[in-house]
Formats: structure tokens, sequence, C-alpha cells
């Protein structure tokens, strides 16, 4: 009899949004002081304090629950692409109640020029007195303008001919005047614009904006100046400033500064548009540096390009200015650093966090560049490098999640030793639902697309021990939510028990699908030695127990997904084994299927006669299937319309018709004449199942010495007229043709029905 169950691999749709899980945690806790920004001690305490207190429910599968190193909590619904971002930003340890961005002093000055230095610069300082007294003697605007003016006379008599720089400098003076003139408290928006605009074009026009720029004291006045519609500045006004910061080329401190402009501009997504017209983005990566270099700065600026690449156009904008290409190039730094050895800042682990978030959002629009840009690779390193941070794992298995429905991405991960890394992860971390099922998840689709993979997974000391525990324990941790009455409410807030267990029991489902592993995943085929051999055949029969257990729990109506999974593993096993250790559970298998039999449910039934065709290869099970009313449910699935519901139950009949009390109970139902009518009405061109139906109808007369009164004088002639018509080569292969397709499957399944379907027209006539 030919294999009921043709070893497909169990491909699972991608993993999608399915309810509200927590919020999305944006930015990490860190530790800072006003200037330098070495810590974020107080940011919890600082988040309580922040008015701005929406949330908005994140991706199911975006963030872990709860973060050990707490975080400026920002969320925003994956679902939309616009809509409110909620987020923090960190305060003063000793102003609670204002917000923090340290400036610095730009560039220091050149030795060319005079020394009109001013002290680092602080506009969120309630008292800027000490400030307004160091820099008093340089504040002059006209004493300042005679400083640049004399210097730039020199040679030239001393003449007091004013030159276009002169009147360009007053122009700049006039715009400045014009903004110090402003209502600070109630900002003019489209005033204030209008002069940041103004100002913007004023300041390239003078050569301000360039890198080798010298006037750092006129940069310094600039800053000042704008820094002061900080503190009660619109959104947009608060973006032009960072636009004109990053245009004069601040470093140090004041790029985080900058950053934590823009961080705090992006949580709202109707900001989305302000990022599209102007340069700013492009000011805004050449101004990021590397996460070794200043973390700082790249936390916050992460943590804002994860917000800005949720929206599809500012996200091509970015790819098309490489934004990709330097997360590359960060992460091979940080992975190069840490593998070398080099003692690196805590805060450079919480901008790789950051980075590996946004790299998430990236993956959904832009796959296809991972492999070739090497971001997967690197992330594969990371991964490998610190697998102790629970944070970072989470966001790297979030990624790796979406990447490994591509088969090139699969590949990669199997080419970076993934399979060992994840069995070590889930060894970790079995409490954390998030990482186990990502990582199932995606375990689950490189097995489905490589050979290679499924033998060194199967080869990998305890892997499938481990991947038993893991089912073993959440279906414990299922049942407790079941009996609590809490599994509605799990199903909202994130990934259930179920879900878990349906992508780990796909794992092994996968694995077993290559031939050489399946038979000695079930030990009929042992080529261990005596300890392993034992270890296997328990851990096989474990498993087996397991599944029955989980499935004597559910019901395909309400448990669908995982009840199809249970069945999908049951046949992959049960195929396999014949006489081997496996054999011992058949009849308990048998016995576990015999509710599910009645169901209405189609797809859980395709599941059931394929596990039922395997079994009932053993006597015992026929016999029980019939003991249990098998053969009624039989007679009702051979008259279905679907075609894999009929091929298998087919099947099935063909075996129970080895055994002679079947074929005695057969001959008083009307199973025989579906047979006939199935031949008659639903074989042409559907050549296996003409195939199974010519071999049920042999078995069915094998032992009678009149096959013509064992078919009935009515149903004969029908049987021969069918056959003919279906071996007629030339009606369904013209010669004309036929050299071509001779080599085609649909021809060589005809060629295996014509074989059988002869034999039976012989025996006839």
């Amino acid at each position: 009899m030919p294999s009921l169950f043709q070893k497909t691999p169990t491909s699972l749709p991608n993993i999608t949004p399915r309810t509200k899980l927590c919020k999305l945690p944006a930015i990490r806790k860190t530790h800072h002081c006003k200037q330098l920004f070495s810590s974020l001690d107080n940011l919890l305490e600082e988040l309580e304090n922040q008015k701005d207190d929406s949330s908005i429910p994140s991706h199911p599968y975006c963030a872990p629950k709860c973060r050990s190193r707490g975080s400026l909590t920002s969320s925003r619904s994956l679902d939309a692409e616009t809509g409110p971002r909620s987020c923090t930003l960190p305060r003063s340890a000793g102003n609670p109640s204002s917000e923090i961005l340290s400036i610095s002093h730009p560039d220091n000055p050149t030795a060319m020029e005079p020394d009109y230095s001013a002290e680092d610069f602080d506009p969120a300082m309630p008292n800027q007195e000490c400030f307004i007294k160091r820099i008093q003697d340089v504040t002059d605007l006209a004493s300042f303008d005679n400083c640049i003016n004399e210097a730039r006379a020199l040679g030239s008599n001393q003449t007091s001919i004013t030159s276009p720089r002169v009147d360009s400098l007053l122009s700049l003076e006039k715009i400045l005047s014009e903004l110090k003139s402003l209502d600070h408290e109630n900002i003019d928006e489209i005033k204030t614009l209008e002069l940041f605009s103004a100002l913007y074009l004023r300041l390239k026009e003078e050569g301000l904006t360039s890198r080798y720029c010298p006037h750092s004291k006129l940069k310094s006045k600039v800053l000042r100046n704008i820094y002061s519609f900080v503190e009660n500045g619109t959104d947009p006004v608060l973006l032009e400033i960072a636009h004109i910061s990053l245009a004069l080329k601040v470093k140090g401190p004041n790029v985080s500064s900058v950053c934590k402009l823009i961080f705090k501009v992006t949580r709202s997504a109707k900001n989305d548009e302000l990022f599209l017209h102007s340069d700013i983005l492009d000011l805004f990566i050449e101004s990021l540096t590397t996460p070794l270099e200043d973390p700082e700065a790249l936390i916050y600026a992460y943590g804002a390009l994860k917000f800005l690449t949720m929206n599809p156009t500012l996200l091509q904008s970015l790819l098309d200015r490489g934004v990709l290409q330097l997360m590359v190039l960060h992460l091979k730094l940080v992975n190069t650093a840490h593998e070398d050895g080099i003692q690196m800042q805590e805060q450079t682990s919480h901008a790789i966090f950051q980075l590996t978030g946004t790299l998430r959002h990236v993956a959904d629009a832009a796959a296809h560049l991972f492999v070739s840009t090497g971001a997967l690779q690197e992330l594969c390193v990371t991964l490998r490098l610190f697998s102790g941070d629970i944070d970072l794992v989470a966001n790297i298995a979030r990624t790796i999640s979406i990447l490994s429905v591509r088969k090139d991405c699969a590949s990669v991960l199997l080419e970076y030793g993934m399979l060992p890394t994840f069995i070590e992860l889930f060894n970790k971390f079995p409490g954390r639902s998030d990482i186990v099922i990502r990582l199932a998840y995606s375990l689950g689709n490189i097995l489905e697309c490589s050979s290679v993979a499924r033998f060194q997974l199967f080869e990998e000391p305890n892997a499938f021990k481990v991947l038993i525990g893991l089912i073993a324990s959440y279906m414990q941790r299922d049942f407790k939510e079941t009996q609590a009455n809490i599994l509605r409410e799990n199903k909202q807030n994130g990934d259930s028990s179920q879900d878990v267990m349906v992508k780990l029991v796909r794992v092994i489902v996968n694995m077993a699908t290559e031939p050489d592993v399946g038979s000695r995943l079930v030990c009929e085929v042992n080529d261990f030695d005596e300890a392993t051999y034992y270890d296997r055949k328990d851990e096989c029969l474990e498993f087996i127990h397991i599944l029955l257990a989980i499935l004597n729990q559910k019901s395909p109506s309400e448990n669908e997904e995982i009840v199809v999974a249970i069945l999908t593993a049951l046949n992959n096993l049960t195929f396999y084994s014949i006489d081997g250790p496996l054999s011992k559970t058949y009849l308990d298998i048998a016995q576990g299927l015999s509710s599910l039999i009645r169901s209405n449910h189609v797809r859980c039934l395709i599941e059931v006669t394929r596990v039922l065709g395997n079994l009932t290869r053993c006597h015992h099970v026929r016999q029980l299937f019939l003991d249990i009313g098998g053969l009624a449910e039989l007679t009702r699935w051979l008259s279905s319309t679907n075609d894999e519901l009929l091929y298998n139950a087919t099947g099935l009949l063909v075996n129970l018709l080895a055994s002679q009390e079947s074929r005695l109970l057969l001959k008083e139902s009307d199973n025989i004449d579906k047979l006939v009518l199935i031949l008659e009405r639903r074989c042409e061109n559907n050549w296996n199942l003409a195939t199974l139906i010519c071999q049920a109808l042999w078995n069915f007369a094998s032992d009678a010495s009149d096959i013509h009164s064992a078919f009935g004088p009515d149903k004969t002639p029908r049987i021969l007229s069918a056959l003919m018509y279906l071996l007629d080569e030339d009606k369904f292969f013209p010669s004309d043709v036929r050299e071509g397709v001779v080599q085609m499957e649909d021809y060589q399944n005809w060629d295996c029905f014509a074989e059988i379907a002869a034999n039976l027209l012989e025996k006839l006539e």
C-alpha cells in the first residue's frame, strides 16, 4: 500500500497580531547628570512626574512584559501607520519638574581668533545669572561684531567701508534680535518658524554650517538664542531647533541634547510629515557617531529612529540614506569590541538595545536587505555574544522571527550556528514565552526548508529533551490557566501557553519530515549505543504521552491550532513506526482519537484519518477502530466533497480490508457502492485516488472464489466500464504530446494507477 501521508513540513502563517500586549519600552534606564548624561538614576521617578501618560497597545510580538532596566517608556500600535506615540524624556535630578537639555559650548575656538569662549550653557537652568555674568564681556553684539570686523580688516588700511560680510552679520543680528524679542512664554509658532527658517538660510549662506567654519563664538550666540525656545516650544519649533543645531555641527554632549529633542518630537506620529520637507534626516544620520564613542546620544537617536521607521515613507527615506548599513556597522563595532575583550560602557548595551528594536521595524518592510547588507549575520553574532542579556535577546528574537520566513535568511541562521544557540536560549529563559515562541517559530521555519537543519537539530545534544521539557512545562501552565479561567485574558495580553506549545510541537513535526531523522527519532532504526537508545526511546514515549494528554483537554472547535499540530506530530511519528518501541502506544493513540472521529471539523478529520491510516497497519488497531464505531464514520467520510479527506478515508479503507473480519462487515455496508461511484465520478485526472480505489476493490475481492459474485451483477459492469475509460492512455495523454509528458508527475501517477488497474481489469474479465 502506498504511503497515505505525503511527508511535507507543516507550515505556519507569519505570526500576526492577536491581541493587546504590554506597552513597548523605548529607552532603557540609564544614569545621567546635567551635562554629561552619564546616568539616569532617577528615571523611573521622573516617569511618574511626566504629564503625558498616554499609552497605546503595542504589537503582541514587540516587547517583553517587563524590563529589568526600566526605560523611557514609549509605545505605539504597530497596526496603525499613524497615531499617538507616548514617551517620557528624562528630567533633572536636581529639578524634577523641568526637562533637561544640556547644552555645552559647540566647538572650541581656533587659535587664530581671540578667546571669546563661554561656559557650557544649560537652557533649562532656572537661574541664568551665573551664566550671564560669565559672558557679560562678550554678549554685547556690537562689540562682538567689531572684533570680527577688525580681524577681517587687517591688511586693508583699516578702512571703515562696510563690506558685504558686515552687512551679512547685521542681517544675522537682525534675525537674532527679532527672535529675542518674541514672547518665549506663549510662542507664536508661525512667526518663530519663519525666523528659524530665515536663520537657517542665513547661516548656510554665511558658511556657518560648514564643518570647518571657525566662527565658534557666532555659533554659540546662535545656539543660545534658539535654545531659549526649548522650554515652551511646540514640536515643530523643537524640531527646527534640532535642525539648526545639527546644521551647526554641534558635538559632544550637545549631540545627546539634540537627539533628545528629536526623540521627543518623534513620539507623535502626527509629526512624521515634519521630517519629509527638509534635510534634517541627512543631518541627523550624519551626526551619529558610534555606540562605543557616544552611547548616550545613540540611545535617544535609535529611540527616535525606532519611531520614524514605523512610517513607511520615512522608512524608505532612511533606507535610501544608508541607515541600515550604519546600524550594521554599529553592531559590527560592538561585536568586535566584545570579542576582543574591550571593556564597554553600560550605556553601550542600552544603545544596542534601541538599535535592535529599530531593526525589528525595518525587518517588516525591508527583510530582503538583511542578508545583502550583513544585518542578519551581525544579529546572529550579537545574539550569540550577548545571550545573557534577556532584553536584547527578546529584541533580536522578534527580528529573527520575521526574517526566518525567507529561505535566504533561514540559510544564514543555519550557517551562523543559530540552532545550538536557540537550544541554549530555551534553557536559559524557559519561562519567557515571548522569547520561546519566537525562537521556536524561527526554528520551525529553518527546519521547513533545510534537510541539513533537520539532521543538525536531531544530532544536537539534548535538543529533543529540551523541546519536550518545554512542551510539558507549557502544558502544565496551560492547564492551570484553563482551570482558572484566565486563558481568554492571557490571549488578550500576550502569548498564551497554547500558542507556545503549537510552535514547539511544529519544530518536532518539521524535524520528523526527514525520513532518516524520523525513523531514528522513533527508534525504528537503531544505530545508537545502548544507553543512547534507551534515552531516545524514553524521550519519544514521553512525547507521545504529553501529546495525548494535551489532546484529551482540547476540542477542535475551540482549539483548532493546537489539535491540528498534535495530530500532525502523531502522524509524522507513526508514519515511520512499524514494529519499533512506538508500536506499543498504538492502541493508546487510537483510543485518544476515538472522540475526534465523530467531529465535523474537516481540517481535524483530515489529520485524524492520516494518523489512523498509519495505525491501522496494526491488526489490533483495525479491530479497535471497528469496535468504537469507526465503520459508520468511514462511510460518512467517503461521501465528503473534500478531496484530501476522501483520499485519506480511502487509504484507511484499504488497510481495513486487509482483515477478513473487516471484509465481512463491509459486505453488509454500502461502502463498496461508494467506491464504485467515486471511481466513476471523482477519479479522472486524480490518479492517486484512483490507485487507492483499485487497491481497496482488489483487497475486498482477494479471497472471493467468484469475483463477479463478490461485487454483484450490478457493480461489476460499472467497474469494468470505469477502468477501461481511465486506462485509455491516448485519451488522457495523446501520442503527439506523450514524449514530452512521460517525465511529468501526472503521467507517472497515471502509470502507477494503470499497473494496478490493469491487474484488477484482468481479474474481472
